[in-house]
């Protein structure tokens, strides 16, 4: 008959029973391998981190790791697979859980401010790999992948600024041609003309129904003329509108 034993740090909390040789081992079998399962991702965690600073990315500017480590209780079943009597036990152990992520700049789609975002990464044999960051799966050196990181940041610093010209320069120019045809309706538009889609347009439509769409560029009053409609000529008939080209100079 097989003899039972306590053991004051793993008691079996279900039904109040003390724990077998046979279920005392699996028990610890199962202690042992989430322990290799939480010292195995410290481990790889902070070998990523050390690489990570040794080639110059900056933590909490470049990455940041958000793992955490927590005490957790979980109830355990070792069914009729592992054992003739199938038990339950409660595990106390530790768990860590998040990762290392490259922090990057990145405009939101709704306010079109910049936003810094994570990136996840990847890492095998001390290369690493980001999709987000380099736009492919190919495994990079540490210092490559900072310099891609770079280069990115670069690339979206430069569009938020050209947008942000590009919205003053709307901003001051609905503003210039609002108050000097108070009376129009002054406002953004696009439109397709053929099959080509122009947004970046002001129309400034009358009372009489004629309006100019203004097409901008990138520098303050460089606006032109993309298309006009003249209701009054529109409304004359083929007689009178010759008779008002014939007079023309």
């Amino acid at each position: 008959m097989e003899e039972n034993f306590k053991d004051p740090n793993q008691l079996d909390l279900f039904e109040g029973k003390v724990l077998t040789k046979e279920q005392q081992k699996l028990v610890n079998k199962k202690i042992n391998s989430l322990g290799d399962i939480f010292n195995y991702k410290m481990k790889i965690t902070n070998h990523q981190e050390r690489l990570l600073l040794e080639n110059g990315f900056v933590k909490g500017v470049d990455f940041v790791n958000d793992v955490k480590i927590t005490e957790v209780t979980n109830e355990y079943e070792f069914d009729k697979y592992v054992i003739d009597t199938p038990f339950k036990h409660e595990i106390t152990y530790k768990k860590a859980e998040g990762s290392i992520y490259l922090l990057y700049q990145d405009i939101n789609d709704k306010t079109r401010e910049l936003k810094t975002s994570k990136a996840f990464i990847s890492y095998e044999d001390g290369k690493f790999d980001s999709y987000t960051i380099s736009g492919n799966y190919r495994k990079l050196k540490p210092s490559t992948l900072l310099e891609k990181l770079k280069w990115k940041n670069e690339q979206t610093i430069t569009q938020y600024n050209r947008e942000k010209k590009k919205k003053n320069i709307k901003e001051l120019t609905l503003e210039k041609y609002t108050q000097l045809f108070p009376e129009a309706i002054v406002e953004e538009h696009s439109t397709f003309i053929g099959r080509t889609h122009y947004k970046n347009l002001i129309k400034i439509q009358f009372k009489s129904g004629s309006y100019v769409l203004l097409i901008l560029f990138h520098e303050i009053d460089q606006e032109v003329v993309l298309k006009k409609f003249d209701k009054e000529l529109e409304d004359l008939g083929i007689a009178d509108l010759l008779n008002k080209f014939n007079s023309q100079a």
